[in-house]
This record gives C-alpha cells, structure tokens and sequence, in this order.
C-alpha cells in the first residue's frame, strides 16, 4: 500500500494515487462535537427507516409517534447501562452514543417483531435512502459532489473517488464525528490497470479488467461502541454513517450507476471492519479502536 499523511502526489497520468489523512487536535476524543449536525443525521435515520419499513406493506405501518415510543423505552432500560454512575458527567459525544443506540435498538427490535419483513430488501432501500438524506443535509459535500459527478473519463473519475473518500473522512473529522482518519490505496500500476483494462489481440473478441481496492479508516468514532454493542447482541442494522456518505459520494463519482449500485461501467462495493490497531499476540486484549472500510470498485 502507498499511504502519505502529507499532501496528496500526483503520478504523470496526473492521476491521484496516494494517500491521505487528517487528524484532531488534543485528546482522542473529539473537542469540536457538531451536535446539531449529529442529531439531524440521527433523525433522518428515523426517517429512513419509516419509509423502507413501511415500504414493506406490513399489515400494521409504524408511525413516527409509534416509533417514538419505542426509543424512549429502550432509553429507559438501557440509561443507567451506558452512565452507571450517578456522579459520571457524560460528554455530548457519551450521549449521542447512547441516542444511537437506543434508536438503532428500536429499529431492530420492530424488525424482529415483523417477522414478515424480508431484510436484504428492507436493507437495500434503507441504505440507498440514508446515503441520500445524509449528503443531502451537508452542503458542502453537495457543492463537491456537483463537480466530481461532470466527467465521464474514467481516470479522472477515479481521482474524484479519491477525492470524494478524503472529503468524507474530512467532513466527518471537522463534524468532531471522528478524530482522525487515513485513505491508502494500492499503486499507481493498479490503478493504471483499472483505467486501460486489458483487450486481447484481433480476432480475441475479450478484455480483462481489474478491480480497483483502496481503504478509508475511521478512528474515534464517536458511534463506535453503539455500533460493537448492536453487533454483539447479534443485530443486523447498526449505524455507520461514514459508510453510507462515502457509499452515496462514490456513487456520484461514476454517473450511469444508479442507487442500486448494478447499473453503469462502475460497481462501488464497501465492507467495513473494525480493527486492533496495537498488535497484541493475546486475543482477551483486543480492543477495536479503527473502523476500516475497504473499497472495491469494480469495472462491468
């Protein structure tokens, strides 16, 4: 992998192909906390999962009171869970933490009460609609999206995914919804190769393309511990609200590609990984302290 904390290189395809990072200031915990900009992510959550829900045709809909009641009582039961300790003064990142949870909980637990709702396609419109209402709420992400969405050359919209994956970790860093993060992608020969994929001789009637992998890491997450406690507790719908603007961003990136993802000359596939990044030989000392969200781009 080539990774760079400085300023971006430019290769003599004037293709971007190294990495990037940012960083907080201070403790690890971020001091610039958006709490505006975080509950209105939250709420267009709620949002989102009404309308994918209800999309199901269940015999019963869930109405925003209806659902509102269920995350004040999950708040009830799981408070003193999250601050044990009635002198314990929780940071506004504590209490979003303990928002999230307790609304991603509710969503889960009407998902298993509905045991006629089929989750793949429930998930799949939940998160084409979530990825849209979270950048459509940022504005400055709009403004940026505007322009890396113009080219149809497929070099320069590969830098532009580059770009889209710095502008997401920056949005998020300047947010206080992380404290750092680093993109890393591979050299600038796989990227070559995926731009001029390769044609066999006359007469060979096929060409070989390549996938196209890079990284994008997520340290200090202030939804991380939500996202380990859903996970444990064997739920399926978690937040991740890094990988649903960086999915919606890359997206835009390759026009022809439709909120299916299955559409156009470019596939934007993301799985994240939570990651130990002090290496202990000991597996009782494992302590998940980056989010990794391994990109593959592939060509149709």
């Amino acid at each position: 992998m080539e990774e760079n904390r400085n300023k971006p290189k430019v290769d003599k395809l004037n293709r971007v192909v190294s990495g990037g990072s940012g960083t907080a200031s201070g403790d690890n915990i971020p001091s610039n906390f958006n709490q505006e900009l975080a509950n209105t992510l939250l709420h267009e959550c709620d949002l989102a999962f009404l309308k994918s829900f209800n999309a199901q045709q269940h015999r019963k809909p869930v109405t925003s009171k209806d659902l509102q009641n269920r995350v004040d009582d999950v708040r009830i039961l799981v408070r003193r869970s999250f601050f044990p300790s009635p002198n314990y003064q929780p940071t506004p990142q504590d209490e979003f933490n303990y928002e999230v949870y307790s609304h991603f909980k509710a969503f889960n637990d009407i998902l298993i009460e509905n045991d006629d709702t089929t989750f793949p396609r429930f998930y799949a419109e939940f998160e084409r609609d979530i990825g849209t209402r979270m950048v459509d709420k940022i504005p400055s992400i709009q403004s940026s999206l505007a322009v890396y969405s113009s080219s149809t050359d497929v070099g320069d919209q590969v830098q532009n995914a580059f770009k889209a994956a710095d502008m997401t970790g920056t949005i998020l860093l300047s947010n206080g919804l992380i404290n750092s993060w680093e993109r890393a992608v591979k050299s600038k020969e796989d990227i070559e190769d995926f731009i001029e994929p390769y044609t066999a001789p006359l007469g060979d009637n096929f060409s070989v393309t390549s996938d196209l992998q890079f990284t994008l890491a997520l340290m200090g997450d202030v939804t991380l511990n939500s996202q380990l406690l859903l996970q444990e507790l064997g739920y399926r719908l978690y937040p991740s609200f890094g990988r649903w603007i960086l999915q919606q961003s890359l997206i835009a990136c390759f026009p022809g590609i439709d909120n299916n993802n299955r559409k156009g000359g470019v596939m934007v596939n993301i799985d994240d990984y939570f990651m130990d990044t002090a290496y202990n030989s000991n597996p009782d000392l494992f302590q998940v302290r980056q989010i990794l969200m391994n990109v593959v781009l592939q060509r149709n």
